[in-house]
């Protein structure tokens, strides 16, 4: 999305498209967003999770349980995007093809001078 160069992933081909022709590949939001907050937010939790919990003994024992939280969350959402890797939901799909580039911008700059 925000690179300048070519991009390259695997997507579900229902249309047929080689290599060259341009296609348009729309990101299911509710993917991106349970991705995102498994990915991202999950450790974090565990990691407070676990500090929160070592913190009722000592400070030591806050940080090993912060680690430990932050480690078994990662397992554990290594196993989830396992169990779910063949979802829908978390796989990009072509949903049209185009005979040359859909569409161009012009960059265009006003300047008052």
């Amino acid at each position: 999305v925000f690179s300048h160069g070519e991009a390259r992933f695997r997507a579900h081909n229902p249309l047929g498209a080689q290599a060259g022709d341009w296609v348009s590949v729309p990101v299911p939001e509710q993917g991106v967003l349970k991705s995102a907050l498994l990915m991202y937010l999950a450790p974090l939790a565990g990691l407070f999770a676990g500090a929160a919990l070592g913190a009722l003994v000592n400070e030591l024992a806050s940080v090993l349980a912060g680690g430990l939280g932050f480690v078994i969350t990662l397992l554990a959402v290594r196993r989830f995007a396992r169990r779910y890797r063949h979802a829908a939901l978390f796989h990009p799909t072509i949903t049209a093809r185009y005979p040359s580039e859909p569409f161009t911008m012009e960059k265009t700059c006003r300047s008052k001078s």
